[in-house]
């Protein structure tokens, strides 16, 4: 399984990215596979689930290993399920568990996308372009700051803002790779979380090889899911990462 793209060549002194190229081939990405990491703060090892996403349909699946096994997961609009085990599957004659209640739904996720392509149009600050090398071809890594303002007349940007000052990020990032033409090879997003003078945890989405297949992904059928109000399962998982147990 190819990794995402790591690590770097040195400084790229020619290679200039014109005003909303990266914005736009970030709107016609349509798949992708995704890894999430998740870093808390010290004492707790890194989370990481990678999988397929479908972001016109607002869909996607991913797997993380933990100490009983791996764990799949099904993001769906703005809700989550996590796929039971057989045994549990046997138990309640269910298939998945929401693992969002009310108070937990992804509440940007209709816009969550065009949020981010319009930031990269008016927000974005240049920070760096380094280059690097992956399977013989060479890239630019584009580095960009976000900073979000209210007020700003978009209704986009200002509920990016919103989402922004809600979840307590305290720095927003975008990072793109870019061959000599221009063409996108891979993106990362990344948030740092947390009052800004203590060690808060941060949280990055690395999506390449775009454009793949990822088959028919659909939210479960009602009458396959288990409500957190079923019984059943505690939530939770204990990770096991790099030989640590961590629980989350």
């Amino acid at each position: 399984m190819t990794l995402p793209l790591q690590g770097g060549d040195g400084p790229s002194a020619s290679f200039a990215v014109p005003s909303g190229h990266v914005a736009d081939a970030v709107e016609r990405v349509r798949t992708a596979r995704v890894l999430n990491v998740l870093e808390p703060p010290s004492g707790l090892g890194a989370l990481h689930e990678q999988g397929l996403w479908d972001f016109e349909r607002r869909v996607g699946v991913t797997r993380m290993m933990t100490r009983s096994g791996p764990v799949d997961r099904l993001y769906a609009g703005p809700d989550v399920y996590r796929l039971l085990t057989p045994e549990e599957q046997d138990e309640t004659g269910k298939i998945w568990r929401r693992e969002t209640s009310d108070g937990e739904r992804r509440d940007n996720w209709e816009t969550e996308r065009a949020e981010t392509v319009a930031s990269l149009r008016r927000l974005a600050e240049p920070v760096a372009v380094t280059v690097e090398t992956a399977d013989g071809e060479r890239l630019h890594r584009v580095s960009l700051r976000i900073r979000t303002r209210p007020h700003t007349g978009d209704p986009l940007l200002d509920a990016l803002h919103s989402y922004v000052r809600s979840r307590r990020i305290r720095r927003l990032g975008f990072e793109a790779w870019l061959t000599d033409d221009g063409e996108l090879r891979q993106t990362r997003e990344h948030s740092v979380h947390g009052a800004r003078l203590r060690r808060g945890w941060s949280s990055s989405q690395y999506c390449w090889d775009f454009g793949l297949d990822v088959g028919e992904l659909s939210p479960p059928a009602p009458d396959q899911i288990l409500d957190e109000g079923d019984g059943g399962p505690p939530r939770g998982l204990v990770v096991l990462i790099d030989g640590e147990v961590s629980r989350y």
